[in-house]
């Protein structure tokens, strides 16, 4: 081998070795962020997750890296939403602070029709710490958005465990109480009373919550409306440490003049399944 054929291994060598020295130099990402993004965004995304701060509002400032439009090809996922994947509020927070979007989200035109992604509103509401949705309803966060199956958020707050704090904060930070998750009177507060959950059935009611909204039946939608609400709440079962606060239910309806309604059959079905008294004239009020 000549010199000139030396000189050059020799140079592949030294650069294959700092090459290697400096991606071995550069942070990864602990959760998997490569799978979802590349270049100046993938460097974000692993700045978000260590929470640095400078190093955030370096690349969105001075490099330009737009959060709000960068989504991941796998799952449509905005990359405000990659700190909640990570469970870094100082990340969440720096990337907000720096002008980032809350409610950033992909729209595709699928089958004829518009497709939303979730977004970090969507994310937020079902995880188990509420910093995250509070801080995002503080820079803007729109609690009355709505997942991809055109679901609420304080229903995915209810359905993800329910997270009871998320549904809260919702309401704290000004989502629609009343809203309706498919039009036949099912708000948030029909999950609670529908399931005994009186105690925060009675937070909801004192928070703006109305149990009288009018309940439509998918069956015969032409029949008169019912009143499920009022109905869970005069003749619902519940646990022991529930009474008190369904009482306080019953209470609120009989001092606005809403009456007790007849006992509908699925919960005098319910009522016999679960050894509790299926007559009418033996359930007096709390």
């Amino acid at each position: 081998m000549d010199v000139s054929s030396q000189r050059s291994t020799l140079l592949q060598v030294l650069l294959a070795a700092i090459l290697v020295l400096l991606c071995s130099c550069a942070p990864a990402s602990q959760h998997g962020a490569s799978r979802y993004f590349e270049g100046k965004a993938l460097e974000l995304a692993i700045a978000s997750e260590r929470g640095d701060a400078k190093e955030i509002a370096r690349l969105m400032k001075d490099e330009g890296v737009n959060p709000d439009k960068i989504f991941s090809s796998k799952e449509g996922v905005p990359l405000i939403a990659w700190p909640l994947r990570a469970e870094n509020l100082d990340g969440l927070r720096a990337m907000l602070e720096n002008g980032a979007d809350p409610n950033a989200r992909i729209v595709k035109h699928l089958h004829g029709e518009d497709y939303h992604f979730n977004n970090a509103m969507v994310y937020a509401s079902k995880m188990e710490d509420p910093r995250y949705l509070k801080l995002l309803m503080e820079h803007g966060g729109d609690g009355n958005t709505r997942n991809s199956n055109n679901e609420m958020l304080l229903l995915q707050a209810f359905i993800a465990g329910n997270k009871w704090k998320n549904v809260q904060t919702l309401v704290e930070q000004g989502a629609r109480i009343n809203e309706e998750n498919f039009g036949r009177g099912d708000s948030i507060l029909s999950y609670y009373a529908g399931r005994g959950g009186f105690k925060q059935a009675y937070w909801l009611i004192e928070h703006g919550a109305d149990p009288t909204l009018p309940t439509t039946s998918v069956i015969d939608p032409a029949a008169p409306p019912k009143y499920a609400m009022v109905e869970d709440i005069y003749w619902g079962i519940t646990t022991p440490d529930n009474l008190p606060w369904q009482k306080k239910c019953q209470q609120w309806l009989i001092a606005r003049g809403i009456p007790r309604p007849p006992m509908p059959e699925h919960i005098r079905r319910t009522r016999e399944a679960f050894k509790f008294p299926s007559r009418e004239e033996d359930i007096p009020l709390l």
